[in-house]
């Protein structure tokens, strides 16, 4: 069908047609597609736009939506930029814009837009009915094979941009369903950022002076148990206190908030009451030398940073490109070993940093490798990113121009 659908599209771009592409974007954090956008609206060829909608809430429901609100800050970006919904809150039908191509960034495609689109069936009727392109809204770190490859939303794709030449061979040879037939190496859009001039980062309270990031994920005390906000966070709030010369941003993951609260009512709450995630977030927002990031960026606020606490595997890659330090941590009651639950081509990334199990190894990588200055795996973390980044800079650019050639067969129209 895909072969069927790519030859009527070069049919079309023969009569002097446009390219209609659609990018649905589902959720705030996970918007990965600004570089192909640009680069395709730079391309006479192509006419994108960007179609919003909540994958998580009925808007119906929702006085002050958050993705409502992510489209009018896109909008006023300058992005093409459709809300999906009418103005009785409606879904509105995909097929009324007339794509040609679809892109889409999340394994669970179909959960998350079938919430409140069933009666609309844009996510069968998307991979039925057009060219879909994936690109995976994280970089492959947790050995998901299943979740990243073999996925039901995936499969039927005409096009998989991959980030690494790593993910890409083990696609090629541990998948059974495609054998990466539908795979491409491309790079990882969201890190073409790296790329541009460093701008200041707005916000902080202390601007000529150093910055950490701490940015917690979401699972904590989950199955597989990689947060470890409820064991460190309380430590970092007084390493913050100990270096009031030193900025301390809080990046934690966007559903972080969302599971301790959803879960406060059921026997699997978490530790921490949502009462103290807020006391939390106050006190580090009051402090002298603190604020709080809850927005989708964060590229830029790397290039500014100096060091990174995080748990967040996805984070572990994303920083790379910085060249600077990361504290790792560790959870005590996490995976039993922890190598095995990333991918094999990961396992250099975490040798890179400095891992940390308890409050008292946090307390001292902090003060030797960020205070002292001590970073002794330097040289290590930047071969590690020479041997697994690919393309920095330029995939936006590479998969908007790949997509050209398979239309044209290479021929300017």
């Amino acid at each position: 069908m895909n072969l069927m659908r790519v030859g009527m599209l070069r049919e079309k771009v023969r009569y002097g047609e446009k390219v209609k592409i659609i990018f649905v974007v589902v959720e705030k954090s996970k918007f990965n597609f600004a570089s192909v956008y640009h680069a395709m609206a730079e391309n006479p060829l192509f006419e994108p736009m960007l179609f919003v909608v909540d994958g998580y809430q009925d808007v119906r429901l929702i006085e002050d939506n958050v993705m409502y609100n992510y489209y009018l800050e896109l909008k006023k970006d300058g992005f093409n930029v459709i809300w999906g919904y009418d103005e009785f809150n409606n879904p509105k039908d995909i097929q009324d814009y007339h794509p040609d191509i679809i892109f889409y960034n999340t394994p669970s495609f179909s959960r998350y837009v079938n919430n409140y689109m069933n009666y609309v069936g844009l996510p069968s009727r998307t991979m039925a009915s057009y060219l879909t392109c994936y690109i995976p809204y994280g970089m492959h770190v947790a050995n998901e094979s299943e979740y990243h490859f073999e996925n039901d939303d995936i499969i039927p794709s005409w096009l998989h941009f991959i980030d690494t030449r790593q993910a890409f061979d083990y696609c090629a040879h541990n998948t059974f369903t495609t054998n990466g037939a539908n795979a491409v190496l491309s790079g990882y859009p969201m890190l073409d950022e790296y790329a541009k001039p460093r701008k200041p980062f707005g916000g902080l309270k202390l601007p000529e002076n150093p910055v950490v990031v701490y940015a917690p994920h979401w699972s904590i005390e989950t199955w597989h148990n990689t947060s470890t906000f409820h064991i460190h966070a309380a430590k970092i709030m007084e390493l913050l206190i100990a270096n009031p010369t030193v900025n301390f941003v809080f990046k934690p993951h966007p559903l972080l908030a969302h599971e301790i609260r959803n879960r406060e009512n059921r026997r699997d709450r978490t530790s921490v009451t949502y009462a103290d995630y807020q006391r939390y977030c106050d006190n580090w927002r009051n402090s002298p030398n603190g604020i709080i990031l809850e927005d989708s960026s964060f590229i830029n606020l790397f290039k500014n940073a100096d060091c990174l606490i995080t748990d967040c595997y996805t984070f572990i890659t994303v920083w790379l490109p910085t060249d600077k330090p990361c504290i790792f941590l560790m959870n005590p009651k996490g995976p039993k070993n922890p190598y095995r639950y990333y991918y094999d081509f990961i396992k250099p990334v975490i040798d890179s940093y400095y891992t940390v199990h308890t409050d008292n190894e946090l307390h001292d990588a902090f003060n030797n490798v960020f205070v002292v200055g001590n970073d002794e795996k330097a040289a290590q973390r930047k071969k590690v990113k020479e041997q697994l980044i690919y393309n920095l800079g330029h995939a936006g650019k590479f998969i908007a121009n790949y997509i050209e050639r398979e239309i044209t067969g290479g021929h300017s129209l």
